[in-house]
């Protein structure tokens, strides 16, 4: 009876241990669903890890900010600054550096953008004698309400503000303007690229326009008359010996280095934490050492440049003087990650302390900086628009002044030179007649500067007409016998123009769709010489 009992208890005891044990592991179920998603791979991940072998640390020049905490001042700078960025650039896509023009804004500006409208077969004959052989005509062929019509408009007079190279732009209103689509022969809207001679090159659906096929085609056309052109500007050197350049100057400094480091510390000592003087001293180190420093650094510096006051030039100067000499070492715009778009937030913080009053320093630095940004070939073309922006700028025009200070004189001088070097194989030419309006202005109060006469030829050789090249008259010698061959007409023929200018009737205004169509008895103009010189 005994070993009954002691045996009934056995088994309750077992009962019991397995009522423990499925308890225990249902709870343990539990708490392993409600853990967060993901936890458990990273936990997964990070034993993975620490079981690695143990990585090489490489050293990092940048300073040992909270990572959390930069990550964040970072992010939020880097979703507000892009709002605020005036001048832009982008190598990648140079369209883009010139849609962030207003075409609205100067609609009779000579270097706007040139859709001309075709509204009767006179006209079209007149616009096809008028072009040079060379050039390439796109005709957008449209109609109110199709589909992607709105895209083939935008993206002609994109193409028209860059003003690429050889080309010329023209629309057609299939509805308004019938007897010029059928002597075309067109049914249906399309952008149809052309010769003066009526050879199609092209045609292109409005779809394929909306894809970019219309841009892709125009920038791979314009880069091969940007080639051609550059060996008529070398017969042109060779013709008139002394009046052009090819080759950019750099702008260097001779003045200690450790003079400007110590400025440097002594400013941001006194304004910022250790770890933003750090971001100075790195960069320092790398100028020294010759090597190209993190984006993340160039940021800093351009974080560091904006929040100093601009009220005066005094205390943003060792920053500047050390971008200055950054980029005459070619340590910025590399293409390392990050680096052309930290260039883009440094040259911003630049050229806005330029725009302080009173700031010829100011002025000279970024100048010099701008200057030597130049020779980084990721980024000269895209450089232009920007130049000429900043040429435009109410303090850079004032270094022309009598009361001008002359560093900063020197500094826009080369600016010019080395601007109207890119020039020479750019294939969006909108930027040249900014600069050669500013490089005349320059000849004016330097005619014996050898860098600004050297400037006034390249543009002059690009494009210009007897009205530029008459205010060129006063200057060195080589510029002078340019000046005169093109005020003569000795430059009108095909191999005197390298960069033939957009043709349209005289008196024409650009196109306007709110503007009555042309009365029936208005007078055209007369058709012109199929070469002459104009705008580059």
């Amino acid at each position: 009876m005994e070993e009954t009992d002691v045996g009934q208890l056995r088994w309750f005891l077992s009962i019991a241990t397995l009522i423990v044990a499925l308890i225990a592991g249902a709870t343990a179920l539990h708490r392993s669903s409600s853990t967060p998603k993901g936890q458990g791979k990273r936990s997964s991940r990070l034993l993975k890890e620490d079981s690695l072998e143990p990585k090489v640390s490489t050293p990092v020049v940048e300073p040992d900010i909270a990572h959390s905490q930069h990550q964040k001042e970072e992010t939020t700078e880097r979703s507000s600054e892009p709002l605020s960025l005036r001048f832009r650039f982008t190598p990648n896509d140079l369209l883009n550096a010139h849609l962030n023009r207003d075409p609205d804004s100067d609609p009779d500006h000579s270097h706007g953008a040139r859709v001309w409208a075709v509204e009767t077969t006179e006209d079209a004959a007149a616009l096809l004698a008028g072009c040079p052989m060379d050039t390439v005509i796109a005709c957008s062929f449209h109609r109110q309400g199709a589909e992607h019509g709105k895209a083939q408009a935008q993206a002609l007079r994109q193409l028209a503000r860059a003003e690429p190279a050889g080309m010329s732009f023209a629309e057609v209103d299939l509805h308004a303007a019938p007897e010029v689509a059928a002597w075309a022969r067109v049914v249906a809207p399309e952008v149809r690229l052309l010769q003066p001679d009526g050879q199609i090159l092209q045609r292109v659906t409005p779809r394929e326009v909306a894809t970019g096929a219309l841009h892709r085609w125009a920038s791979v056309k314009a880069g091969d008359l940007a080639k051609e052109a550059e060996t008529k500007l070398d017969a042109l050197a060779q013709r008139f010996p002394g009046a052009l350049c090819d080759e950019m100057k750099m702008c260097t400094s001779k003045e200690n280095l450790d003079k400007m480091q110590a400025a440097g510390h002594e400013l941001l000592a006194r304004k910022f934490s250790d770890a933003e003087v750090e971001i100075f001293q790195r960069l320092c180190d790398s100028y020294r050492a010759h090597a190209v420093p993190r984006a993340r650094l160039v940021s800093g510096l351009a974080k560091l440049l904006r929040r100093l006051t601009t009220s005066t030039t005094a205390p943003a100067t060792p920053l500047l003087d050390l971008s200055r000499r950054l980029a005459a070492s070619k340590l910025l715009g590399g293409s390392e990650p990050g680096a052309l778009e930290a260039l883009e937030l440094l040259l911003n913080a630049i050229l806005n302390h330029s725009e302080a009053p009173e700031a010829p320093t100011a002025v000279m630095l970024a100048g010099q900086f701008l200057a030597n940004c130049f020779h980084q070939p990721l980024v000269g073309e895209a450089l232009l628009p920007v130049a000429a922006e900043a040429l435009q700028l109410p303090t850079w025009r004032a270094v022309w002044d009598p009361s001008g200070h002359a560093k900063a004189r020197e500094a826009v001088a080369v600016l010019l030179l080395n601007a109207s070097v890119a020039l020479r194989k750019a294939r969006f030419r909108a930027s040249h007649g900014p600069l050669l309006e500013q490089a005349l202005a320059a000849l004016k109060c330097l005619p014996t500067d050898e860098r600004v006469n050297w400037a006034v030829g390249n543009l002059l050789a690009m494009g210009g007409g007897p009205d530029e090249a008459r205010r060129a008259l006063a200057s060195l010698a080589p510029l002078r016998a340019l000046a005169a061959a093109v005020v003569e007409g000795q430059l009108d023929g095909p191999e005197g123009v390298a960069f033939p200018a957009a043709w349209g009737p005289d008196g024409r205004r650009q196109h306007d769709p709110q503007r009555p169509q042309r009365p029936a008895g208005r007078p055209r103009a007369p058709v012109p010489a199929r070469y002459r010189r104009g705008g580059g």
